[in-house]
């Protein structure tokens, strides 16, 4: 089984990407060092860093974490993406409901392995 670490290193060979470049460090919100540990699978990465690899290199984040071998992103992956980027400008009230949603889709997805 391949670890997040040689999976994030594959994709960004495959999208010449320097994997702890400054592009990636930008992109990924830390510094070289961080990437070094999570590719070496010293450190392993937070759900934010999981998220931003999986929007750098076009792949869906059960790709990144083992749990599937195809590299293309899914419906859900695209929406649950692009809802958190505009959760801000919702009220309180909404928010609240959106974040429910959001974890309500995350579980069920994870139960539904081959969910597309």
């Amino acid at each position: 089984m391949t670890t997040f670490g040689e999976r994030y290193r594959i994709k960004c060979r495959e999208n010449s990407i320097y994997p702890c470049g400054t592009e990636a460090q930008q992109a990924l919100g830390c510094t070289k060092s961080y990437i070094s540990k999570m590719m070496k699978s010293s450190e392993f990465p937070s759900v934010r860093v999981i998220l931003a690899a999986a929007d750098m290199l076009d792949v869906s984040t059960d790709y990144l974490l083992g749990r599937i071998d195809d590299t293309t992103t899914n419906e859900v992956d695209d929406y649950i993406t692009s809802i958190r980027g505009s959760i801000e400008v919702l009220n309180s009230e909404g928010r609240e409901k959106l974040t429910e949603l959001i974890n309500l889709l995350t579980r069920y997805k994870a139960n539904t392995h081959n969910w597309r």
